[in-house]
């Protein structure tokens, strides 16, 4: 699961956050950024509640594109 999730997040070297690809957000894509970061999400993904918690808690802002 973890090297899925390393593929459909990319982090941009210069950027303050990462993209991701993927059509449901879990906790695992939260705990695998860096707190305070931002995740840019598709405005169709679908995020878990235990996602929205984890990123509540490490200060990770969900930003839908």
């Amino acid at each position: 699961l973890d090297r899925a999730v390393a593929r459909a997040v990319q982090t941009p070297a210069s950027a303050g956050g990462a993209d991701c690809d993927l059509k449901v957000i879990s906790e695992a894509v939260i705990t695998s950024l860096p707190r305070r970061s931002t995740l840019r999400i598709a405005k169709g993904a679908v995020v878990t509640d235990l996602a929205r918690e984890a990123a509540a808690s490490a200060h990770i802002t969900l930003e839908r594109v």
